[in-house]
């Protein structure tokens, strides 16, 4: 199979029924491209001057029933802060979820969403940079492979989000012994710079 996309944002890489896909934002909308065993993909990074490192996303609404839907930049604006523009962020309804288990606060649809079962994972990327993380029962395999971590395994369940939020936060500051980080763009700085083998 030969698919030729001009240009694309990637969004990361996630499981459909048929297997693993990279999923794109291209200007008709989003696209998802199949990845086989074996497949070649051959792309190209856009850079150069007026060219941004990374593009902004887009932001995610909840629904009243803790279903999302994802919305791509309005304005094609370079990403700011972790992978989306300031107003991007400002709309991002799914980012709230980091602050539930102090607050308590949140709608109707972001308590829906984390009322369903959720993981805790361990990932340590190729500079040595462990992190704990979350995800849905949904998401829980694509999750892994969108972090882009050299090994990653879960390792404990929760029946609500907020409570393995608050799991995943108190082993954050727990953990004074190895580098641990919890912020997208050290998960960037990561992938970008591995650690140099011992001699």
């Amino acid at each position: 199979m030969i698919e030729t996309i001009d240009t694309a944002l990637v969004r990361g890489i996630s499981s459909g029924p048929a297997g693993p896909v990279l999923s794109l934002q291209t200007d008709d909308g989003a696209a998802r491209l199949p990845l086989a065993a074996g497949q070649w993909l051959r792309f190209e990074v856009l850079s150069g001057d007026g060219i941004p490192s990374r593009f902004c996303l887009g932001f995610t609404r909840l629904q009243e029933s803790g279903e999302h839907e994802h919305f791509p930049c309005p304005s094609g604006q370079p990403a700011e802060r972790g992978f989306q523009c300031g107003a991007c962020f400002s709309k991002d309804q799914l980012r709230l979820m980091h602050d539930f288990h102090r607050s308590g606060q949140g709608s109707v649809g972001l308590k829906a969403y984390l009322a369903q079962q959720h993981w805790l994972y361990i990932a340590t990327f190729a500079d040595g940079t462990t992190k704990v993380g979350t995800a849905s029962e949904r998401s829980k395999w694509s999750r892994l492979a969108e972090q882009g971590a050299l090994v990653a395994r879960y390792v404990a369940r929760a029946q609500d989000g907020a409570v393995v939020q608050a799991f995943g936060r108190c082993r954050l500051e727990q953990s004074a012994t190895h580098p641990i980080c919890a912020r997208g763009r050290e998960v960037c700085r990561t992938l970008t710079a591995p650690a140099t083998p011992a001699p």
